[in-house]
């Protein structure tokens, strides 16, 4: 009974450390290497790939042109098996208020497309317009990307705030992971060992 028992806790203790890979959050301004900018990542060897998990993965950074130039950001992604990406989506401008709007010049937008790929249509080309004087979001229609290395590309002509300082954004990339077969199998495992070990008891 004792063996059964730990057999049953052992297999749920597989299955929450599958599941509990969870979504990340990375931030330009504090995280090793990038020092401010995700471009930096690329730089390194080998460059640094974000490997998303299920869930809303976000990456916070700024952008400005002019001096120090950064108008642009690129991050690298790895979709793994049994994972799509289904939504991607831009909160720009996120510390922009009424009296420090920011102008968005004709071409900014956010990019993706396969690392891998020669094809020069992205599988999202997002627009970003107006002239915030707030947080505003950008949505792609819903995606179906499955595993795969990807380019996520901010394309930007964006001066700055009229304050002169740099331009907040986040941007935010729902994943759905399906549980691997060998996760259900586990699951099957222990709820039999757990309901023949009460049928045990009870008799």
């Amino acid at each position: 009974m004792q063996l059964k028992r730990a057999f049953a806790v052992a297999a749920f203790s597989t299955i929450v450390s599958v599941q509990a890979m969870a979504a990340i959050e990375v931030d330009e301004a504090t995280y090793p290497g990038a020092g401010g900018d995700y471009n930096n990542l690329l730089l390194l060897i080998p460059p640094v790939t974000f490997a998303l998990a299920g869930g809303t993965n976000l990456f916070h950074g700024t952008i400005v042109s002019g001096t120090p130039n950064d108008s642009g950001d690129t991050v690298l992604l790895d979709i793994g098996p049994l994972e799509t990406i289904t939504a991607v989506r831009i909160t720009f401008a996120t510390n922009a208020i009424d009296l420090n709007p920011v102008g968005i010049n004709q071409g900014t937008r956010l990019v993706l497309d396969t690392a891998s790929s020669s094809n020069p249509t992205p599988i999202l080309d997002l627009a970003i317009t107006g002239r915030p004087d707030g947080p505003v979001v950008f949505s792609s229609n819903p995606l179906t990307q499955g595993p795969d290395l990807y380019n996520l590309t901010l394309l930007t002509g964006v001066l700055a705030l009229a304050d002169n300082t740099r331009v907040g954004y986040t941007i935010a990339i729902d994943v759905v992971a399906i549980p691997e077969p060998t996760t259900w199998a586990l699951l099957a495992i222990g709820l039999g060992t757990l309901a023949f070990g009460v049928r045990r008891r009870v008799s």
